[in-house]
C-alpha cells in the first residue's frame, strides 16, 4: 500500500474516532467508493483497519462481495460478539444492539468495515441488515458516557448504488458521508 493511501487511512481513522464536532457527520457512517474490489479490500483491511486499531478501536471486517460466503444478520452478530476481547463464554445476544452494547461497554470504539455493500443494496432482503446496523449505530452513539461508539465504514465499487443508500430518505444510511478512495 502506498504512503499516500496509508496517510489517507490514518487521517480518516483520526476523523472517524475524533470527538471534534467538525467530524460529527462521520458518526452517521462513511461510504467509500473505490475502483476495484482488491483495492477496496486492501485499503479496508490493511490501511483503515490498522489505522483504527492504532486509535484503539476494535475492528470487524466483513466481506459481502459476490463469490464470498453469504453473511446473515446472525453471522454479523457472531462476528461482532467474537470481537470482544473477553466475552466470558456467554452466548451471543439475539439482537444486534445488544451485541454492540456489550462490545462498546469496554469504552473502545467498535468499527465495522463492510466491503461489497453495493452488491447488497438493490436486494430488499438485505434491508433488515442495513436497518439493524443503523439502529445499533444510533443506539450506541446516543448512549455516550463511557461506552465506545459504533463506527460504520462501508465500501463498494458501484458509486451509483452507494449513492442510492446515502441519498434516498427511505434508506437506512440517508445522509451518510460518501468519499472516494484515492488511487494508490
Amino acid at each position: 500500500m502506498s504512503a499516500h493511501l496509508k496517510s489517507f487511512a490514518s487521517t480518516l481513522a483520526g476523523q472517524i474516532t475524533s470527538q471534534n464536532p467538525l467530524y460529527s457527520d462521520l458518526k452517521s457512517g462513511v461510504f467509500l467508493h473505490g475502483a476495484t474490489r482488491l483495492a477496496i479490500k486492501t485499503f479496508l483491511r490493511d490501511g483503515l483497519g490498522n489505522a483504527l486499531r492504532v486509535k484503539g478501536a476494535q475492528v470487524v471486517f466483513l466481506d459481502l462481495n459476490p463469490g464470498t460466503q453469504e453473511i446473515s444478520l446472525a453471522e454479523v452478530l457472531a462476528e461482532i460478539w467474537g470481537s470482544l476481547e473477553d466475552n466470558g463464554g456467554k452466548p451471543c445476544p439475539n439482537l444486534l444492539p445488544d451485541a454492540v452494547r456489550a462490545v462498546t461497554r469496554s469504552g473502545k470504539a467498535l468499527a465495522i468495515l463492510l466491503d461489497g455493500i453495493d452488491h447488497k443494496a438493490p436486494q430488499k432482503e438485505h434491508e433488515a441488515l442495513f436497518k439493524a446496523l443503523k439502529a445499533a449505530r444510533d443506539a450506541s452513539n446516543l448512549w455516550g458516557g463511557e461506552q465506545g461508539p459504533l463506527l460504520l465504514v462501508v465500501a463498494g465499487t458501484c458509486k451509483e448504488r452507494l449513492l442510492m443508500l446515502t441519498s434516498d430518505r427511505n434508506e437506512a444510511f440517508y445522509c451518510a458521508t460518501m468519499l472516494t478512495i484515492p488511487d494508490g
